[in-house]
């Protein structure tokens, strides 16, 4: 349990469910703002092989643990596991693209594709060796980062690109709760937004790609293609018929954003902390993280 810099007493709190003994659960603190940050304290902290990550919102179901626990020992060909995270208290099925974590594939367990579908931070374990190989959680990413999103994509992301195996754990269950503004159109264009601005970041510039003020010549293009009658669209919101372009759209922005703020030699792989380095480097700004605005 990470007590991450808060001003409302969950020091306090922390220390008293530590005290009943009913888990063996152990108070630790990261002043410095960040969900990345608080998870890698708690990875550096874990004395166990296998780490399981939920958060904060989620409804966790009886057998959690246990169910990551027998499909590890099952599948020792694999490095990660995902469990099932339904949504709940909202429209059936959720609207998709909204911020809304529905991640249900059915009742059966199967080896994850890579590059499909990542399983969300809602909802995943990680053999300890998954750290040790590829790193710990890019702190210049998800909630409480500049771009809020994608932490766990990354993490995924660097494992499939390595060739790691990963499996779907139904048994392994969390609900997630649908916060009612999350329905709304506006907030859905702002999340995308935030997703495009943290995809340019976990992955970089493109490699030998002409740029027009650090920005893809191709992404300029299509944002120009696509802003016109989209851009009214997104901005009346008074159809659902060109939402999905009013999406892409706003996609392509955050993605434009970012990448204009990227200084010229970033490099991602220079933002991955690893598992060997002392605990107080971590907060130490990483080389060309940000360009100018």
């Amino acid at each position: 349990m990470i007590d991450n810099g808060s001003t409302d007493g969950t020091s306090r709190l922390l220390g008293d469910l530590a005290t009943r003994e009913r888990l063996p659960l152990r108070p630790l603190s990261e002043p410095r703002r960040g969900k990345s940050r608080a998870l890698n304290v708690g990875v550096r902290a874990a004395r166990g092989d296998l780490l399981a990550f939920t958060d904060d919102d989620a409804i966790v179901e009886r057998g959690w643990v246990r169910g990551f626990g027998e499909a590890a020992a099952e599948h020792p060909e694999c490095l990660g596991f995902a469990g099932r995270s339904p949504a709940v208290g909202g429209p059936v099925p959720p609207p998709r693209d909204h911020g809304i974590v529905n991640y249900d594939h059915g009742d059966a367990g199967f080896e994850i594709r890579p590059f499909e579908t990542p399983p969300p931070g809602v909802n995943f374990a990680f053999r300890r060796a998954a750290f040790e190989r590829y790193g710990l959680f890019r702190e210049d990413l998800g909630p409480g980062s500049e771009v809020q999103r994608a932490e766990d994509t990354d993490f995924v992301r660097r494992l499939w690109l390595a060739g790691e195996r990963l499996r779907y754990v139904p048994a392994a269950t969390v609900r997630h709760p649908v916060h009612a503004e999350r329905l709304a159109r506006r907030f859905s264009l702002r999340w995308t937004f935030w997703v495009g601005r943290s995809n340019a970041r976990m992955t970089g510039r493109p490699a030998g790609v002409p740029t027009v003020a650090r920005v893809p010549r191709f992404l300029v293009g299509a944002i120009v293609s696509g802003a016109g009658r989209t851009l009214l669209s997104a901005l009346t919101l008074r159809t659902g018929r060109d939402f999905p372009r009013a999406q892409r759209l706003a996609y392509d922005l955050g993605l434009a954003y970012e990448f204009r703020r990227l200084a010229p030699d970033f490099d991602p792989q220079a933002l991955v902390p690893r598992l060997g380095q002392p605990a107080a480097e971590l907060g130490r700004p990483a080389p060309g993280a940000l360009g100018g605005r």
